[in-house]
């Protein structure tokens, strides 16, 4: 007989506990209390890509839910402390999408770099599209923390998307399940950061991915930063210039000076995008909506019918 992996043992992203952890702060109980049990130090929760097995996880939410109160109302705090940086490129990826609907479809990916438990799943229809979860794995008490806690986080992070609509999405329950719909009229809509500091952060996020390909310091590095927030629609040398507080030939010899141009930085900066978001999942016609055609498929795109594309990354089929 097949031995079972003990789950209580696998490794989860730490974010998820810290807002648990803060959750409870702010009912009034301290950390060591939520704490207690788990080998655990607050500490231990702030590292930079910090992680906790999930039995801790799944213990710090039932001793919140044992100093706190209703388990449904403590996910639902829990769950609105989720933020679009928290994500890293993840969170960049959503707030650049191209339309509200295709945010959305990166829940699974913003989930599972965040620790939330229930995996979405999505149904568009005339009505718009419905976001639903249920069926997890943990049941009891700690289930309806977690149920709460994910839906609301979703809801949380698709309304930051769509701040100009006055749309309100109105989190239902059924039987073990739950969800929300977003309606048709917001879809189409492109995806936007809820303020500039959001948006500012997750530019920051992605940057630092980026830096992991090649790192831009100087102009080049603030080049970068203005041409990250719209990819797809580069902006042009003298308006970049303007932005920087510098004329056209000044941003051209600061650029010569670390010994690339305008155009070739436009092009690189897409191409190191594109290989980050093709390595989330993403298509590769999602990709080329988001950056530009050419940073995925090279020259030539849109093809013909019938051939294939010239690539210099792995893309998904």
């Amino acid at each position: 007989m097949a031995v079972q992996p003990d789950r209580r043992a696998v490794a989860r992203p730490a974010v998820a506990t810290r807002y648990a952890v803060e959750t409870g702060r702010a009912q009034g109980i301290p950390a060591s209390a939520c704490l207690a049990g788990t080998g655990l130090r607050g500490s231990d929760l702030e590292e930079s890509g910090a992680q906790v097995r999930s039995g801790q996880e799944l213990r710090v939410i039932r001793n919140l839910i044992a100093h706190g109160g209703d388990p449904a109302e403590l996910g639902a705090a829990t769950g609105r402390r989720y933020a679009l940086p928290g994500a890293g490129i993840v969170g960049y990826a959503m707030v650049t999408s191209p339309t509200v609907r295709e945010a959305i479809r990166l829940l699974p990916r913003y989930f599972a770099v965040t620790s939330v438990r229930f995996e979405p799943s999505f149904t568009e229809t005339a009505a718009g599209l419905a976001v639903a979860a249920g069926d997890g794995e943990v049941r009891g008490e700690v289930r309806a923390f977690l149920l709460t806690r994910d839906l609301t986080a979703a809801r949380t992070l698709v309304s930051a998307l769509m701040p100009a609509t006055g749309i309100a999405l109105a989190l239902e329950f059924g039987p073990g399940r739950g969800g929300f719909t977003v309606p048709p009229e917001a879809l189409d809509r492109p995806a936007r950061p809820p303020d500039a500091h959001t948006g500012a952060l997750c530019i920051q996020q992605c940057e630092l991915a980026l830096d992991r390909r090649h790192r831009h310091t100087g102009a080049a590095a603030r080049v970068r930063r203005v041409l990250l927030r719209t990819p797809a629609a580069a902006p042009s040398l003298a308006e970049v210039a303007r932005e920087l507080s510098l004329s056209e030939r000044g941003l051209h010899r600061r650029l010569a000076d670390q010994h690339i141009s305008f155009r070739g930085l436009v092009d690189q900066i897409r191409q190191l995008l594109a290989a980050e978001l093709l390595e989330l999942g993403l298509t590769a016609e999602t990709v080329a909506r988001m950056v530009g055609s050419y940073a995925v498929f090279g020259p030539g795109y849109p093809r013909r019918p019938g051939t294939r594309p010239g690539r210099t990354h792995d893309i998904p089929r």
